[in-house]
């Protein structure tokens, strides 16, 4: 083999190595994905029934306290402040998909 050659075997062997390494990580993303789409199933069902309670005792349904206080607790479980900031962003679209939701369902209700 000439050395050409063996560079280029070496360089195909780096790129299997990280094209795998790649396809694992997306496994393990695949199956966090799995895990919070079901949570998010399950906080969904919790939503609707907040949403009903809401709706019969005239609660509003933002409540920007308890949001604020998620935040602060969910920001704590990060490893550092761009984390933080990641799951923050994700929490309030979380939040609004949930208000969205309830605000949807009382308004079905009235018309």
């Amino acid at each position: 083999m000439t050395k050409s050659e063996h560079d280029h075997s070496d360089h195909d062997n780096q790129e299997d190595q990280r094209k795998s390494e790649l396809a694992q990580l997306r496994i393990e993303i695949d199956q966090l994905d799995s895990q919070i789409a079901l949570l998010l199933a399950s906080r969904y069902e919790l939503v609707q029934e907040i949403g009903k309670r809401k709706s019969v005792h005239q609660i509003p349904v933002l409540d920007p306290q308890r949001e604020l206080n998620i935040i602060a607790k969910v920001r704590s479980k990060a490893k550092d402040n761009n984390c933080a900031d990641f799951i923050q962003k994700i929490f309030e679209q979380i939040f609004k998909a949930s208000r969205d939701k309830q605000v949807d369902d009382m308004n079905s209700k009235t018309t």
